[in-house]
C-alpha cells in the first residue's frame, strides 16, 4: 500500500493589511446581523401597537354603535310622546310650536344653528 506524502503546514504570520481586512469583513458581518435582528424587533413590535389599536378601533366603534341606538332611544317619538303624556297627567300644559318654531338641520350644519339667537347651545 501506497502511503500519502505528508505535507507540512506552517502558518504564515499576517500581514498588518491582511488584519485589517479580516477584522473589517468580521466588523461588517456582525453589524449586519445586528442591524437585521434589530429591524426585526422594531417590525414586531410595531406589529404588536398596530394590533393594539386596531383592537381599539374596533372598541370604539362598537361603543358608538351602543350609544346611537341609545340616542335613538332617547329621542324616539313614542318615549317623547309618554313623557308628555305623563308631565300632561301631572298637570303641565304643553303647546305645539309655531311654524317659526319648528327648526330642520342638516348634520353638517349644527354650528351655523347655534348662532341664531333663542337657540341653546350644547
Amino acid at each position: 500500500m501506497r502511503q500519502r506524502p505528508r505535507i507540512k503546514y506552517e502558518p504564515q504570520e499576517l500581514q498588518g493589511s491582511e488584519v485589517l481586512r479580516m477584522l473589517v469583513l468580521v466588523i461588517a458581518v456582525a453589524a449586519t446581523f445586528m442591524l437585521h435582528v434589530w429591524m426585526r424587533t422594531l417590525v414586531i413590535s410595531e406589529g404588536f401597537k398596530l394590533g393594539e389599536a386596531r383592537s381599539r378601533v374596533m372598541q370604539l366603534e362598537s361603543e358608538r354603535v351602543k350609544l346611537r341606538l341609545e340616542r335613538e332611544k332617547l329621542i324616539s317619538p313614542d318615549r317623547l310622546n309618554a313623557i308628555v303624556s305623563n308631565f300632561a297627567n301631572e298637570g303641565n300644559v304643553f303647546l305645539s310650536p309655531n311654524a317659526s318654531q319648528i327648526l330642520f338641520y342638516e348634520e353638517g350644519n349644527v354650528e351655523a344653528l347655534r348662532s341664531q339667537p333663542g337657540i341653546p347651545a350644547r
